[in-house]
C-alpha cells in the first residue's frame, strides 16, 4: 500500500483528541496504520491526554477505527486495565462466572441488550488491555 495515500486517510482529527497530533501519526508504524484503516484492532500504543486538571496523562491502549451507527468513521480505544472490570458495561451485565471464563480465555456467547433489542454476541477477553 502507498505510505503517501495511507497517511492521507489517517483520521488525524480523532487521533488529536488522543494526543497524537499529525506529525506523531504519520511517524506511527505502518502495521499500526494499515490495521487502523482496515477497521483491525492496532498494536498497544502510548498515548498523552490532557486530563480536566490540565496534567498530562500518559496510557497505553489499541484503536480500532468502527463505523458508529449513521455509518461515520469512530475511533474506538481500548484502555490496558489492571483486570477484568465486571460493573463498567452495565450492558454486557457479566456474571461471575462467565467473568472467570472470560478470565480464563474462553470465548463466550451471551445475549445483549442494544437500544432495546437482544443480540447475541460473542464475547473474547484481551490478555494485553483486559478489555
Amino acid at each position: 500500500m502507498d505510505n503517501r495515500n495511507l497517511s492521507e486517510t489517517l483520521p488525524y482529527g480523532k487521533l488529536a483528541m488522543l494526543g497524537i497530533d499529525r506529525e506523531k501519526a504519520d511517524l506511527l508504524p505502518q502495521e499500526v496504520k494499515e490495521k487502523l484503516l482496515s477497521g483491525e484492532i492496532t498494536p498497544l500504543v502510548q498515548v498523552s491526554i490532557r486530563a480536566q486538571n490540565g496534567n498530562a496523562v500518559t496510557l497505553p491502549l489499541k484503536l480500532q477505527m468502527v463505523a458508529d451507527r449513521q455509518g461515520n468513521p469512530a475511533l474506538m480505544a481500548y484502555p490496558v486495565r489492571a483486570a477484568l472490570e465486571t460493573e463498567r458495561n452495565k450492558a454486557i451485565a457479566l456474571t461471575e462466572q462467565e467473568a472467570e471464563r472470560l478470565r480464563k480465555g474462553e470465548v463466550i456467547q451471551k445475549a445483549v441488550d442494544v437500544n432495546g433489542e437482544k443480540t447475541r454476541q460473542y464475547l473474547q477477553l484481551d490478555p494485553e488491555t483486559k478489555s
